[in-house]
């Protein structure tokens, strides 16, 4: 999908993975295992491993919420 060895600021993941930025920010603070890197002026890099566990965690997140909408109907 993506070049191996590709860093992508956090507005071209965003771009990418169709996820808004904020979102990306809030999922780096809340899941221990999405850890861009940082320049020393603190912009993000996202690795194509990185890209990868944003698009796993979307899909957890996704079908979870089906799986709530067939539970709790």
């Amino acid at each position: 999908m993506f070049q191996k060895n590709t860093f992508l600021t956090i507005s071209q993941a965003a771009k990418k993975t169709d996820i808004p930025s904020h979102v990306l920010r809030f999922w780096e603070k809340n899941f221990f295992f999405l850890k861009p890197k940082k320049a020393e002026g603190g912009r993000r890099y996202y690795s194509t491993d990185d890209i990868e566990v944003v698009l796993l965690i979307e899909r957890i997140i996704s079908f979870l919420v089906e799986f709530l909408i067939i539970y709790l109907s």
